[in-house]
């Protein structure tokens, strides 16, 4: 006999909790409708990640109904929660360059124009694997099907994020990173070096966590051990199957149940950001509290 914390009543517990966490972020969101209330950039940021999570919770709390009895569900949730645990670094990230006083947020909107910039490389990337795919391949015909349609398609992507090419000639090249930031506050970089990179490659999450570690947000800086734990379900190898089997069961569920409580951590900054103050901040006190109670351990055979 050996007690366990992964059990169908723990699960049960802790689903509840998701709904509950939804709910804040429902009813923060018919508050913000309600009110009118016009969102600066950040704030229109902030907003956009609360919509992912809430987006996300109602993928989990599916799962965890099949999870209470499969395990091995872990690895699909493991997805879901290393997307969010990315949205939680880039908030502390963009936080890092956040300036209430700064005019139009220009830091700020320069290292959000980071994920631009790598959202649009990507789409370009994809445009052209595209191009390369065999007649063989059963999407040939589909990709193929128009070339006038995907060269439309693809003056419309370069165009929305004009912004992002050299003197907004989309013909041209996409700035660097020195470019991007012209008109950055240079007290927020540690050396010219900091302020050039990653010159022209993607913004990494490594990247992103070394900057949290020096910035007022460096308490939060364990999202990228959880980012890292549930990358292993990510990454195929000869050990990512087996650990999330049966032995590990307890170990995983133990780290969904505390990475949910820095997920609860988020959403309460996120709000706290929109509307000003903290009055959403007693509510989710209140869910961090029944998450503890979601980690009993009960006897198993």
């Amino acid at each position: 006999m050996k007690k366990g914390i992964y059990n169908p009543n723990n699960i049960e517990k802790f689903s509840f909790v998701l709904v509950l966490l939804s709910v804040v972020i429902d009813d923060f969101t018919k508050e913000m409708v309600g009110s009118g209330k016009a969102l600066n950039l950040p704030q229109q940021v902030f907003n956009k990640l609360l919509l992912r999570t809430r987006s996300n919770l109602e993928a989990l709390i599916c799962l965890l109904d099949v999870y209470k009895e499969q395990s091995f569900i872990f690895h699909s949730i493991s997805h879901i929660y290393r997307t969010l645990l990315v949205d939680f670094l880039n908030f502390c990230y963009l936080m890092s360059f956040y300036d209430p006083e700064e005019p139009d947020f220009s830091s700020f909107k320069n290292e959000y124009d980071f994920f631009n910039r790598d959202y649009l490389k990507s789409l370009l990337e994809m445009d052209e694997v595209e191009r390369l795919i065999p007649q063989e391949c059963p999407m040939y015909d589909i990709v193929n099907k128009s070339q006038e349609k995907r060269e439309q398609n693809l003056i419309q992507l370069k165009t929305y994020f004009a912004h992002l090419y050299r003197n907004s000639n989309i013909n041209g090249e996409i700035k660097t990173a020195e470019e991007l930031r012209v008109n950055s506050k240079d007290s927020l970089f540690e050396s010219k070096d900091d302020r050039a990179n990653p010159k022209i490659a993607m913004l990494s999450e490594k990247r992103k966590f070394r900057r949290i570690l020096k910035s007022d947000y460096k308490e939060y800086a364990d999202i990228f051990i959880y980012y890292k734990y549930f990358t292993q379900q990510y990454h195929f190898s000869g050990h990512s199957n087996l650990h999330a089997g049966q032995d590990s069961s307890g170990e995983n569920y133990h780290n969904l149940v505390w990475c949910t409580y820095r997920m609860t951590d988020f959403v309460k900054l996120q709000i706290q950001e929109i509307v000003g103050d903290r009055r959403y901040e007693e509510k989710i006190h209140q869910i961090q509290t029944q998450l503890t109670d979601c980690l009993k351990p009960t006897i198993q055979d």
